[in-house]
């Protein structure tokens, strides 16, 4: 999924809704419709036996739950979607729950309480990290932190378990120097003191502005202006460098090229930043020159218009004005929204430099650059996108020649003053790890943690030797004689890999798979997540004699992956997770899909054997991406937001019945599902819809189930991301006011499925209420049509929801009758974007063409931009 990036925040890209008739899609008169009504969920809250829940491999986890329901009900799942650990617990009070947890890895842990009434729920995050002593003295990997601001010094040693080698830190001059030439560094020395004795190498920021000689008051961030200024700036930095001798790097100033950090009488004028270099070089070198000064720290401007991701006319006026001179190393903030782009921008920078510095280049060294996670953004909370950006980051700077790559952040600060995850700026939710008053708990992690601890591991001390793009891109390191190579590709890849020795596979969360080539070869799926390939390896070519193709439906069937293999030998097996089957080796068979992965969709992981020993390690879809709809919501590979009629962008499930959602939980016939508010416009009448990238292939045609609860008059209309266009249209489906359940299948023709519809979403419900408001109790998306909700009763009345479970996270309805045949209907446009509905051919098929969409003008304004597109039909 994508975020746009200005600055530090994200550009509110608004969607201007579907016009109907000349007006907005807004529904009619607001129809009241009786909602069931239940006491209070009990209490329920999830506590923590070590920080952040985060835990050594070898180490038995506990959550401790507090709730005053008589049990609850847990499930544990990894990264993927796969079923660890589940249970129910009888509690008393208070209970701590022990899962089974025993390799590294990202966890996500869900509660839910038990017995009768309405349930509560919560969930969090657990990582288990390697337990192998690893001490990193590769200063490359870098981590910019603010235990300034009061971070628990329990997370210093969390970075060190991940692997950070270096710490980028900062006090703020008029912290420390209080009264002219009086210098008490007892403000910093606490974390300062902390991070030595964890082993870091530190780097120690000399900023801000001091009012002490400010005459005009210009504020904190205020660049001095004088030279006097200027030079009480230098006699502080003179005086930090004398007091952490054993610190030997500083960076002056932190982005002087935004107004944001860079304010007063000369703000962003580069001259007046070199100015201030050359007051302070000097000064620090005429005290100690072993120390490594850096320079520029400017970051992406988004108000000068440029063709480049830096802001090269910042760089030009400080080169022009002899700012390379005062300087040992340049350092740059590379923000931008795909980690792409890496090498051409330092190339130009290099460039730029030579022509001042007599044809020498200096080194380059990025104190800043990283990805947020925040939920506000199309998809979610992209958490995987951020750990992928993290690997692939590292890997291009390393291949573009950067000394040193300081991560932004480790921890996401404190919220402002009533801020929440949903109101709160990117830069608030950009850390591998969570704030102290996130709702997922104090320093939880997120999987980037993992994959940071995965990556220091597999790339420390080891030196960038060469890269190719086909079949997969390839970054390749050496350490000695030990080769890494770093792969990953869009799309998912099948390869082989030509070897004359085993090699070891190292996922991007740390789990390891040992390969013996057959014949000199052995053959692995390359996805979006990154993995690391340890071996000498003389080649990588596309495709593979071996290959495995999961389900990605939900219809009801017991489910079966299909693997296939072509001359590998007499005695093939192939292990996902507990099944295993064993074919000939020119044949294909299948396999159950495993309980762990039944009922969510994922991706599993297939070790081929050949007469015993592993010689491929694959991985393919499984599932269809699933949303049950209610309080609280199941949501199985598919992410389910509503616009949010705050101050945020989108919305995710859980804000449902907030205020940052205009959709109310509630139950119709018995059932759960979400109402829309067509009086709250835009927000209330749209649903926008994610899978996981690569989920479903592209390019083919895909269904969309939609169970809906049909007790008014209006339509639900589809669009989506099509491989012709991103704004494809799906159909729709009219509303008859029966009062039943009932469950319609859209067809979405040649569906790509990749981000491109608005700002970065897959697919779009959109609600004509007509005289009131519409309730949806579940989606798919899958490659055929899913299983019917049960047929109601016709009656609508709010019955308390009956329901069986075979986990807290795979809630069924409890049929009371079969579905009818009139309850469940169809739609197939004859292309992608139009609204031409198939002869019917039954009682069980409706037409798509409804009053209200029959004649729809989608228009989609993209404000960030100012990309409008029209559709007619």
């Amino acid at each position: 999924m994508r975020w746009i990036e200005s600055g530090r925040g994200i550009v509110i890209v608004a969607l201007v809704g579907i016009v109907v008739g000349g007006g907005l899609l807004v529904g009619g008169a607001d129809v009241a419709v009786a909602d069931s009504e239940s006491d209070d969920p009990p209490t329920l809250e999830i506590g923590q036996t070590t920080t952040g829940n985060i835990f050594l491999a070898g180490e038995q986890p506990r959550v401790a739950i507090e709730t005053d329901a008589p049990s609850v009900s847990w499930t544990v799942h990894d990264h993927r979607g796969r079923l660890l650990d589940n249970g129910t617990t009888p509690v008393d009070g208070e209970v701590t729950l022990e899962p089974s947890l025993n390799d590294v890895g990202h966890y996500t842990l869900r509660v839910r309480t038990a017995g009768d009434g309405q349930p509560a729920t919560a969930q969090t995050t657990l990582a288990v990290l390697p337990a192998d002593d690893f001490d990193n003295d590769d200063p490359f990997f870098g981590m910019s932190t603010q235990f300034n601001a009061g971070w628990d010094h329990e997370l210093m040693d969390v970075m060190a378990s991940a692997g950070v080698a270096s710490v980028r830190e900062d006090s703020g001059w008029s912290r420390i120097e209080r009264s002219r030439g009086a210098y008490d560094f007892s403000p910093s020395d606490e974390y300062m003191t902390a991070l030595q004795d964890h082993g870091f190498d530190r780097l120690y920021i000399l900023a801000y502005g001091n009012d002490l000689y400010d005459s005009e008051n210009s504020g904190y961030f205020t660049i001095p202006y004088t030279e006097a200024y200027r030079q009480a700036f230098g006699n502080f930095s003179t005086a930090a460098v004398d007091h952490y001798g054993d610190v030997g790097v500083v960076e002056i100033w932190n982005e002087p090229n935004l107004d944001t950090f860079a304010r007063g009488p000369t703000g962003t004028d580069p001259a007046a930043y070199a100015e201030l270099l050359a007051a302070t070089y000097p000064a620090i070198q005429g005290s100690r020159e072993n120390v490594t000064v850096l320079g520029g720290a400017a970051a992406v401007n988004d108000t000068v218009d440029t063709e480049r991701t830096f802001d090269d006319g910042w760089w030009r006026g400080l080169l022009e004005a002899d700012g390379a001179e005062y300087m040992d190393a340049m350092s740059i903030h590379l923000y931008r929204d795909e980690p792409t782009g890496f090498a051409r921008d330092l190339s130009d920078l290099r460039e730029m430099t030579r022509d001042h510095t007599d044809g020498q280049a200096l080194p380059i060294w990025v104190t800043e650059l990283g990805w947020p996670a925040t939920p506000t953004s199309p998809g979610g909370e992209q958490t995987a996108d951020q750990a992928r950006h993290l690997v692939q980051s590292h890997a291009r700077l390393g291949a573009a020649g950067v000394e040193r790559f300081y991560w932004y952040t480790f921890r996401d600060p404190t919220f402002a003053d009533g801020d929440t995850p949903q109101t709160a700026e990117a830069r608030y939710l950009g850390g591998l790890v969570r704030g102290p008053d996130n709702p997922r708990g104090a320093n939880t992690p997120r999987p980037g943690l993992v994959a940071y601890a995965t990556m220091t591991r597999q790339l420390s001390g080891a030196e960038f030797v060469e890269n190719a793009s086909t079949p997969v891109q390839q970054y390749i390191f050496a350490d000695g004689d030990d080769r890494t190579q770093v792969l990953w590709a869009d799309e998912r890849t099948d390869v082989t890999v030509h070897t004359g020795e085993p090699v070891t596979v190292t996922g991007m969360l740390g789990e390891q798979t040992r390969l013996e080539p057959r014949d000199g070869e052995v053959y692995l799926t390359v996805g979006p997540d990154p993995i690391y390939l340890g071996g000498n390896v003389s080649d990588i070519t596309a495709g593979a004699p071996v290959s495995v193709t999961g389900p990605v439906e939900s219809n009801g069937q017991a489910p079966h992956i299909t693997v296939t293999a072509d001359d590998l030998g007499d005695s093939v097996t192939h292990r996902i997770g507990g099944e295993t089957t064993t074919v000939d080796g020119e044949t294909a068979g299948s396999i159950p899909v495993p309980s762990s992965h039944r009922d969510r969709a994922g991706i599993a992981v297939d070790i081929v054997s050949v007469d015993g020993a592993p010689v491929a390690r694959l991985e393919t879809p499984v599932g269809a991406p699933t949303a049950r709809l209610g309080e609280p919501g199941e949501f199985a590979g598919l992410t389910v937001e509503t616009s949010n009629p705050g101050e945020g962008w989108f919305s995710e499930a859980n804000d449902v019945g907030t205020a940052h959602s205009a959709f109310n939980a509630t139950t119709r016939d018995g059932r759960q599902c979400w109402r829309s508010d067509i009086t709250a416009g835009g927000p209330g009448n749209s649903l926008h819809l994610d899978i996981p990238h690569g989920h479903l292939d592209a390019g083919e045609d895909r269904l969309v189930s939609v169970s809906y609860y049909d007790g008014t008059g209006g339509e639900i209309g589809i669009q989506y991301d099509g491989t012709e266009t991103d704004t494809a249209w799906g159909g729709s489906v009219a509303l008859d006011g029966t009062d039943q359940w009932r469950t319609h299948t859209f067809t979405l023709s040649s569906a790509e499925l990749r981000d491109g519809l608005g700002p970065g979403h897959d697919v779009r419900l959109v609600f004509d209420g007509g005289n009131g408001d519409v309730c949806i109790g579940s989606i798919t998306i899958g490659s055929e049509a899913a299983p019917p909700f049960p047929a109601s009763t016709g009656s609508a009345s709010d019955a308390p929801v009956a329901t069986t479970s075979d986990g807290p996270t795979n809630p069924t309805v409890t049929p009371t009758t079969e579905p009818a045949a009139s309850d469940t209907t169809t739609s197939t446009p004859g292309t992608a974007g139009s609204d031409v509905s198939p002869s019917p051919t039954g009682p069980d098929v409706t037409s798509t063409a409804g009053p209200g969409f029959g004649s729809v003008m989608a228009f989609v304004a993209l404000l960030a931009t100012g990309h409008v597109v029209w559709r007619s039909e």
